[in-house]
């Protein structure tokens, strides 16, 4: 979430996009927060259900609720995707290193005992 934020102010990206905004989530948040979301794999149901659990993002993100999955859904979908695409690169190359190895699980949810 940090990584977000700061790759957005990098960008020239006002934490409120409106001037009639209630201020209650950020846009910092509410691109961060699907991209944590995507990174965990799972629906915005279950993120937020999830989210909770996830002090460390609530605290990165700056926000004391909890919002509603339809915030972040409406957010993403009124979001330009090359913004969220170029974010999500971003986010990759910040985080990931030269001496990283990455693997993808392609086991089925359903196999794991996870409700899909």
């Amino acid at each position: 979430m940090r990584t977000t934020s700061s790759i957005l102010k990098d960008l020239g990206r006002p934490e409120y996009s409106s001037e009639k905004s209630k201020r209650i989530f950020s846009d910092h948040a509410k691109i961060g927060l699907p991209i944590v979301r995507q990174m965990i794999v799972s629906s915005y149901e279950d993120f937020v259900d999830m989210l909770p659990s996830l002090a460390g993002v609530l605290n990165a993100a700056n926000i004391s609720r909890i919002p509603d999955p339809s915030t972040l859904w409406k957010f993403a979908a009124r979001s330009e995707p090359e913004l969220l695409e170029s974010i999500m690169q971003e986010v990759a190359s910040a985080v990931c290193t030269d001496n990283m190895i990455v693997a993808i699980d392609s086991t089925p949810k359903s196999r794991l005992g996870v409700k899909i």
